[in-house]
């Protein structure tokens, strides 16, 4: 080691050994590692995107193990992402105005290799909603003159709506809807639950069958059917149009929410 004086400046001059040199070399390697690896991270992330344009449609059809979010905008589409599978086992198409939209599964599937997508449907206008084992939601106000809601299989779907009409049908699903409509009218079979209190109604017609229970929130009038132990429980003082309970069916008003 020397030093080399100039004016007021000191230069350090040092001979490189060996295994400086070694040390740089790996060093290098494992910068070039992480890249690779950074590369193929996001290679995968975009693999496993789609983003596409799907053209006008009315009806949105959900089968599998698939999160809708639906947002209202002026150029349908989809946006997804897929959790443990790949992009082409995610199947979408419009027909006859109704976006279809489900997940293939491989044979024998356990619950812990199904696939998963999360989807943001983006659409103009909506006149129904089916979820067959889908859960479908809405971060904003779904605005229709008149919608149909249908699911089954354990399906999930909480919504908010300002619709003229509304229709629910409901098998072995859950489903929460607030808002405000004129005209409700829900069936729910099989076990399902439908939480209607916060969707303000005018005039509803609630069908609770086979275990299932159905929670309304009627502003003037209501008809209630509870059969098979079946149960219709409302809120606010309506005109009651009709009732009809049969085989332990129960049709009571509510006080508050909706006793979960």
């Amino acid at each position: 080691m020397s030093y080399i004086c100039i004016g007021e400046d000191i230069a350090l001059t040092t001979r490189l050994s060996p295994l400086y040199g070694h040390n740089i070399f790996f060093m290098k390697k494992i910068a070039l590692l992480a890249l690779a690896l950074y590369g193929m991270v996001s290679l995968a992330s975009a693999q496993n995107r789609i983003e596409v344009s799907t053209g006008d449609f009315k009806d949105i059809n959900i089968t599998g193990e698939v999160q809708v979010n639906l947002v209202r905008g002026e150029h349908p589409g989809i946006s997804a992402e897929i959790i443990n599978s790949s992009t082409d086992k995610l199947e979408y198409f419009v027909k006859k105005e109704e976006l279809f939209i489900r997940m293939k599964q491989p044979f024998a599937a356990t619950k812990e290799s199904r696939g998963q997508a999360v989807v943001t449907v983006t659409y103009k206008d909506l006149r129904s909603i089916t979820s067959d084992g889908a859960t479908i939601l809405s971060p904003g106000v779904i605005e229709s003159d008149v919608i149909a809601i249908t699911t089954i299989a354990q399906g999930n779907i909480n919504l908010n709506m300002a619709c003229r009409d509304v229709e629910v049908t409901a098998t072995n699903s859950v489903v929460t809807i607030g808002g405000d409509t004129e005209y409700l009218n829900i069936k729910a079979m099989a076990g399902a639950s439908v939480n209607a209190i916060a969707m303000s109604s005018d005039n509803v017609n609630a069908t609770a069958n086979t275990t299932a229970e159905c929670f309304v929130n009627a502003k003037i009038r209501l008809e209630a059917k509870a059969a098979t132990k079946g149960k219709v429980f409302y809120k606010e003082d309506p005109e009651i149009l009709k009732t009809d309970k049969s085989t332990l069916g129960k049709i009571e008003k509510i006080g508050g929410t909706a006793p979960f």
